[in-house]
């Protein structure tokens, strides 16, 4: 089978049973799409290893990535990306593979860090975006986790370090 010029990328934690078998499942799903696939193990790297992953991938026309290993909210255990990392990694996906957008619009208001008010536009009915993503427009977007979404006042709770943190 020839090379293929389309591009993707696995992030996973060796050290991790969890991540070693999602990485497998992410490559076999890029190897029937054959693309040409780069294996990186985050295992044990620090903070500013992690940021070095992402800023010597200088190609913005990768297909997809897997995170095949841990995020978190801010930097606190070695060979996880913080969510701000992972929105830098999305920056780097050719456009037409950003993915779905459910909704996007202007936030009516973010008076706290882990409630933010989603346009006029979003979803009245409860928990529709939970365990949804949300990101912040800008030239550094930052992604949060929804934990709970109220339709009526179109409130999302979001995952914050003060409520935890997200390990996939």
């Amino acid at each position: 089978m020839p090379a293929s010029s389309v591009l993707a990328r696995v992030f996973y934690d060796s050290s991790v049973a969890q991540s070693v078998l999602s990485a497998q499942v992410a490559r076999q799903y890029f190897k029937i799409k054959n693309y040409t696939i780069t294996l990186t193990d985050t295992k044990g790297l620090n903070e500013s290893g992690m940021a070095g992953l992402i800023s010597a991938i200088t190609i913005t026309t990768l297909a997809e990535i897997a995170v095949a290993c841990g995020t978190q909210a801010t930097y606190s255990t070695a060979g996880k990306f913080t969510y701000d990392q992972v929105a830098l990694l999305d920056s780097l996906l050719a456009t037409n593979n950003k993915g779905a957008s459910v909704n996007a619009g202007t936030c009516q208001s973010n008076s706290t860090v882990t409630n933010i008010v989603l346009a006029s536009t979003a979803s009245a009915v409860d928990d529709t975006y939970n365990g949804m993503y949300i990101k912040t427009a800008g030239t550094t977007p930052v992604f949060r986790k929804i934990l709970d979404y109220t339709g009526s006042s179109r409130i999302a709770t979001v995952l914050t370090t003060t409520n935890g943190c997200y390990y996939n």
